[in-house]
């Protein structure tokens, strides 16, 4: 996995963007799609708890300058000496894309690993 990350991080440098992340999602993404701003809840006692995207409840969570997604070296520390498949099996959810920007987000309480990426871009699909 560590070398398609590394892949993932230089066709992003070589498509002119200056920031890569990791966004794991079960919704359905296009190569070239430009995905909305990430939603927050403070208020969670676990970082899974989160509401479904697209309901009610998560509509109401307040909105982020940027798209969530797992900063490169964070996704090498957790996922980088494993085999792809393994990786599917310990994640929640069914993709996992290559997203880019030239902005960061602000986050004033970001999870381990996690970054924000402002008018974030789908560049890639690992699965």
């Amino acid at each position: 996995m560590k070398e398609r990350i590394e892949q993932a991080i230089q066709k992003a440098e070589d498509m002119g963007y200056e920031h890569v992340g990791f966004r794991l999602a079960d919704s359905v993404h296009e190569i070239g799609e430009e995905l909305d701003w990430s939603r927050h809840n403070p208020d969670r006692e676990d970082e899974r708890d989160f509401p479904k995207f697209g309901t009610d409840e998560y509509n109401e969570l307040p909105e982020l300058d940027g798209t969530s997604a797992w900063e490169p070296d964070y996704m090498i520390r957790v996922f980088g000496g494993q085999e792809l498949e393994y990786v599917k099996s310990h994640t929640l959810q069914d993709h996992l894309y290559v997203i880019a920007g030239n902005d960061r987000g602000n986050h004033d309480d970001p999870d381990d690993g996690e970054m924000l990426i402002a008018d974030a871009v789908v560049i890639d699909q690992i699965f």
